[in-house]
């Protein structure tokens, strides 16, 4: 139910035989929204999960945690946390963070397979 109290029914994958497990970054903002349902409706994935990449430290410039995990269970998603060290560089970071989503053993994911 939203804040007006007006319920909205979600809308259903989009999917194929063949579809492929994905995961959709997430900022919860308007950019990663469009992605999530361009992903959403294309019958090749199976949207599984939301991720957040973000540092260990407080401070963080996107949206709170908190809003982005109320979205995440508003969408019966499980959101994933990924933090981003820096070390050595922020891109080696980023891409350590995705080959260790890339290893998470399916039913260790919230029960949903990547």
């Amino acid at each position: 139910m939203t804040a007006a109290g007006v319920q909205h029914e979600r809308e259903q994958q989009a999917l194929s035989g063949g579809a492929r497990g994905a995961a959709v970054s997430w900022t919860g903002g308007k950019d990663c929204n469009l992605a999530l349902l361009t992903a959403w409706r294309d019958p090749g994935l199976r949207v599984s999960a939301l991720v957040v990449f973000r540092p260990a430290s407080a401070v963080f410039r996107a949206h709170p945690l908190h809003i982005m995990q109320r979205q995440a269970d508003a969408l019966a998603l499980p959101l994933l946390h990924v933090e981003i060290t820096g070390e050595p560089t922020y891109k080696a970071s980023y891409v350590a963070g995705m080959r260790q989503l890339k290893e998470v053993p399916r039913e260790r994911v919230y029960g949903m397979p990547l």
